[in-house]
């Protein structure tokens, strides 16, 4: 039910002069943390935070539990043309939850990859918006561990990972720190994951990349080293003859990697036959695996393990249910 209060009202119009703004805040923002907010007083916050008349410091303020209204706050596109520094001076605070919102300013974005201070370049590199030209400052960033943030984020252009894996000395060939973040990272060019797949101690980082192409999976799902076929294992795309390749596989660890990523009901239905707790325990806890098969496992004989199934049957149950009661007829 929406709230309807005066001071709501006037939160919400753009009209409010800022030091209006600042008194209604002052009686919602100066509690203790540890008293429970009602609903009024939280969308309060939320409208103050949301008005382009806001003084910057109250912004500042509220952008801890009000990012996504701070964000989208028109104020936000003109506060570095009046204040160069103020990503670090008046927002300092909030600055990693601003710079994390896929919504942040992109000029805010541009600042923070050439700031002075590592943490605020780090923050960017971390951001999932950060743009080509930020990405291409923080690639070539002095910095090992703004380096090493900019190589686990997703959005990395592809060219610019490459350039990371090929960056990191010793050449040739060695698991440094960045050549992991980059053969884990799904944006990984294909080229940079094949390279990188000869070198041994990244060999099962790669085989678990979502990235890699399915021409691969029919040599790592037959290596000798029983983590490489576990990561296979874990891939999404396998086809049915190796998803029941791998399920004979000898070794406990692989079958359940196996159980634990299936989507063939019937592949997880003779899994669920395996001697190994771990195994059985891994399919209860797939999301993917048929109801009609936890019901089954609700009466394994061992008590641990029917007991996880009834909790994922009761889990499912409640997520089944309609968020309203239906209507009387």
């Amino acid at each position: 039910m929406a709230i309807d209060h005066p001071d709501l009202h006037r939160a919400r119009d753009p009209r409010t002069p800022a030091d209006v703004l600042a008194r209604l805040a002052a009686s919602v923002i100066d509690r203790l943390a540890s008293t429970p907010r009602t609903a009024y007083e939280i969308e309060l916050r939320a409208a103050i935070a949301a008005n382009a008349n806001t003084p910057l410091a109250l912004l500042a303020r509220l952008a801890i539990e009000h990012t996504a209204e701070v964000v989208h706050n028109p104020a936000l596109l003109f506060v570095l043309v009046e204040d160069a520094n103020a990503l670090t001076t008046v927002f300092k605070d909030a600055l990693l939850r601003l710079l994390a919102h896929p919504d942040v300013p992109v000029d805010w974005l541009h600042h923070a990859a050439r700031d002075k201070q590592p943490w605020v370049r780090r923050a960017a590199a971390r951001a999932p918006s950060v743009p080509a030209e930020a990405q291409r400052a923080l690639a070539n960033d002095p910095d090992p561990w703004v380096l090493l943030d900019l190589a686990t984020n997703p959005r990395l252009l592809p060219h610019f990972l490459e350039a990371l894996a090929q960056r990191e000395p010793p050449p040739g060939k060695g698991a440094s720190p960045l050549r992991r973040a980059v053969a884990a990272n799904p944006s990984a060019p294909v080229h940079t994951l094949e390279r990188l797949a000869e070198i041994d101690s990244l060999l099962t980082i790669v085989a678990a990349n979502p990235a890699l192409p399915a021409y691969l999976f029919e040599s790592l799902a037959a290596h000798e080293d029983p983590l490489v076929r576990a990561a296979v294992a874990s891939q999404p795309g396998l086809s049915r003859r190796l998803q029941r390749q791998l399920g004979l596989d000898p070794d406990r660890l692989v079958v359940t990697a196996l159980a634990t990523a299936g989507r063939d009901p019937e592949l997880l239905d003779q899994l669920s036959l395996s001697p190994e707790l771990s195994v059985r325990k891994a399919i209860i806890d797939n999301p993917r695996a048929p109801t009609s098969l936890l019901k089954r496992l609700l009466y394994s004989p061992t008590g641990p393990h029917r007991a996880a199934a009834e909790a994922a049957l009761k889990a499912r149950s409640a997520a089944e249910l309609p968020s309203t009661p239906p209507s009387s007829p």
